[in-house]
C-alpha cells in the first residue's frame, strides 16, 4: 500500500484547482497501475467533497472520496482521504483537539484544517509479508490500520 500527502494550490481559480487535482490523480494513478498498488491521498484539496467526487467521475479513476462529518468550526469538507475502490476505510472522523486529553492549549488556534483519522482494512491473510510468520488461523484476516491525514 502507498500513501500520498496533497495540499492543493488556494489561490487559484476553481477550474485551475480541479486540474490541479486531476492531474495528480492521473500522475498516481499511473503509477499505481505499473506498480501494481493500492493508494490512500490525503489532504487539503480546497474543493467540497462534490466538486472533489465531480473530478473523479469525469477523470474516471478507480478512486473513491470518504466522507466524515466536519468540525463544527469548518465551514465546508475540504480535508479529505481517497482511496483506491478496492480498499475498506472505516471510522473516519476529524479530531477534535479540544477533547484529546494532556493537551494544555486549544490546538485549534493553530490549526485552521481538522486533522482526519480513519481505519483501513487489511486482509492479512494474502500479505506478502512476513507470511511465515503470520499464523491467520486463530483470526478472520481482517487487520485494522489506523490512516492519519
Amino acid at each position: 500500500k502507498r500513501q500520498v500527502s496533497w495540499h492543493a494550490p488556494y489561490k487559484q481559480r476553481k477550474k485551475n484547482r480541479e486540474k490541479a487535482l486531476e492531474d495528480m490523480l492521473s500522475f498516481v494513478d499511473a503509477l499505481r497501475t505499473e506498480l501494481g498498488l493500492q493508494c490512500v491521498i490525503g489532504g487539503d484539496f480546497n474543493l467540497s467533497f462534490d466538486e472533489v467526487v465531480s473530478c473523479l467521475k469525469r477523470a474516471r479513476l478507480d478512486y473513491k472520496a470518504e466522507k466524515y462529518d466536519t468540525l463544527p468550526r469548518r465551514k465546508k469538507l475540504i480535508d479529505l482521504f481517497l482511496t483506491s475502490r478496492s480498499l475498506e476505510v472505516t471510522d473516519v472522523t476529524a479530531v477534535a483537539w479540544d477533547s484529546l486529553e494532556n493537551i494544555e492549549v486549544n490546538l485549534d488556534d493553530y490549526f485552521d484544517h481538522d486533522a482526519i483519522v480513519g481505519s483501513l482494512l487489511v486482509n492479512s491473510k494474502y500479505s506478502y509479508e512476513d507470511e511465515d510468520s503470520h499464523d491467520s488461523s486463530e483470526d478472520d484476516g481482517w487487520d485494522k490500520l489506523q490512516i492519519i491525514g
